[in-house]
Order: C-alpha cells, then sequence, then structure tokens
C-alpha cells in the first residue's frame, strides 16, 4: 500500500477545477512473490506506464521515444490500484474501491474543489 499526503498548501496553489497527477510510478512500493521490489523499468513517469514501468507498447505516448515493453500482465495486475482512500482533516475518511483494478498508476489526480460556483441561467420566460 502506498500512502501519499497532499497538504493544504498544494491543493490551494492550483486553480479550483485545475487537476493535478498525483504520479504513482516512481513511488509506489511494487511486489513480486510477496517480497517487495525496487526495480522500476524506465518511463514510469509516462501517464500510461503501468505498474512497475515501461510501456504496453514500447513507445512513450508522449515524446515518442523508446521505452522498454511493460513487466508481464500478472506483476502488473497484482500491483495495480485496487481503491483509493481520501482522508480529509476536517470530514470523515473516504474509501473508493475501484470497479476494475487500475494499471495506469500515473492517473491518480486531485482537485482543488473548494469553490462555489454561482450561474445565472436565462431562458425564453422568465422563472416565477
Amino acid at each position: 500500500m502506498h500512502k501519499e499526503i497532499i497538504n493544504a498548501s498544494k491543493m490551494t496553489s492550483v486553480h479550483p477545477g485545475q487537476m493535478t497527477p498525483i504520479r504513482f510510478g516512481d513511488k509506489a512500493k511494487l511486489y513480486e512473490n510477496g517480497q517487495e521490489v525496487n526495480t522500476r523499468l524506465s518511463c514510469s513517469e509516462d501517464d500510461l506506464s503501468p505498474a512497475g514501468g515501461g510501456t504496453m507498447y514500447g513507445i512513450h505516448s508522449t515524446s515518442g521515444n523508446v521505452c522498454p515493453v511493460a513487466r508481464d500482465k500478472s506483476f502488473i495486475l497484482k500491483n495495480s490500484i485496487g481503491s483509493v482512500t481520501i482522508m480529509d482533516l476536517d470530514t470523515k475518511t473516504t474509501t473508493k474501491k475501484l470497479t476494475y483494478p487500475l494499471p495506469y498508476i500515473n492517473r491518480i489526480y486531485y482537485g482543488y474543489a473548494q469553490s462555489v460556483e454561482s450561474r445565472r441561467y436565462s431562458c425564453c420566460q422568465d422563472f416565477k
């Protein structure tokens, strides 16, 4: 299990509604045969890099550079994200169990949502 702490200064430095990636690719603990492994393939910072680094087709998704092909399917599935827990200091802990394992561990984002949106709608007639 990996724990990432996002403090208030990180949350308020982004604009409301802006999403920021957490990038677990270089941080998350990986396990093989019940033992923690520290070796990662290169390109683990790629948005579409599965657990353990590399890419599925050996090509970096944005630069087009050559990357190693990702590890085997069983390793990726065992190290995929199964649930996300959010602990708000003001409220209670919320855990969301994902419907399917998320192998692309750089695809978790957080956003600053503490804003009030005010809209005025107009139509063909006044609402009374």
